[in-house]
């Protein structure tokens, strides 16, 4: 009777102490969280990289080491497109005949091909291999070298989720930005809305920060002057339809909120140094 007691009571034990880690990364607030797959849709071949976290996209900033304050001052993030183009073979925008303005990218020579001819390279300007057929003639199509890019981020959710009276807050414009450039994570061109950190209001919940590149189709980009008055309320619709800017080539987004709204607060506040790694699930 005494051995099975003490059996009962070393596997009761056991049990135990096996359960603890689990308890324990479900509590760890340095565990990175996965957005929700509705909220996932969004993420799309666009990576974003803030200090100490790495790329954000499709997560939740963790509580621990005060991210979720830090986050708040850091400066722009390291954004790359790794499928961005070199240059862009299109027709006139009147004579497409689907929804994507261009083909071409990085490496390689071009080809154009029309139906009933053989492929036709184009001299080698830097772009991969690509062959397009379309029913337009092959002398309306334009080889446009150095394609460019615009990217946006914004704030669907301000002042909250709930009540997002102020969508979509731009928090970050810049225009001609060259392929080569975003491939590697730098964001050079112009830019019409310098970047401002995510700062969600107290007491406002989850905010979602979004991010889109677009192939840039014209020229020069601008803000309307009302549109330079407010980043809030921004009718980021029109600004898309004004340059016949439609689907974006890639996106992606992660939240956060305000960081005393946190359910744990962490020590060290202002601390420079991580006292956590975070950690992936």
């Amino acid at each position: 009777m005494g051995w099975t007691m003490r059996l009962a009571t070393a596997a009761l034990f056991l049990g135990l102490t096996m359960a603890v880690p689990g308890d324990e990364e479900d509590s760890d607030p340095c565990v990175y969280e996965a957005l929700s797959d509705s909220d996932a849709v969004l993420c799309k071949g666009l990576k974003v990289f803030y200090p100490e976290l790495g790329n954000l996209g499709c997560m939740v900033v963790p509580e621990c080491n005060n991210y979720r304050q830090k986050i708040t001052s850091w400066t722009e993030p390291i954004v790359k497109f790794p499928g961005a183009l070199d240059c862009c073979l299109s027709n006139p925008p009147q004579l497409l005949k689907t929804s994507s303005p261009c083909a071409c990218g990085a490496g390689g020579a071009v080809h154009v091909s029309v139906p009933g001819a053989a492929p036709a390279p184009l001299p080698d300007t830097g772009a991969r291999d690509m062959e397009k057929t379309n029913p337009s003639p092959a002398h309306n199509r334009h080889l446009i070298m150095g394609a460019t890019y615009i990217l946006v981020m914004v704030d669907p959710d301000a002042p909250s989720r709930s009540s997002p009276k102020a969508q979509f807050w731009r928090h970050w414009l810049v225009t001609d930005i060259k392929g080569t450039d975003i491939r590697k994570g730098k964001i050079q061109g112009q830019e019409l809305s310098p970047y401002q950190p995510p700062s969600p209001p107290p007491k406002s919940g989850f905010h979602r920060y979004q991010f889109f590149v677009y192939l840039q189709q014209e020229k020069s980009i601008s803000l309307l002057p009302k549109e330079n008055k407010t980043r809030g309320s921004w009718k980021m619709d029109k600004f898309l339809s004004r340059f016949h800017l439609s689907e974006p080539e890639a996106s992606t987004q992660f939240m956060t909120q305000y960081y005393q709204d946190s359910q744990k607060l962490q020590p060290g506040e202002g601390s420079s140094e991580p006292k956590d790694k975070p950690k992936r699930r």
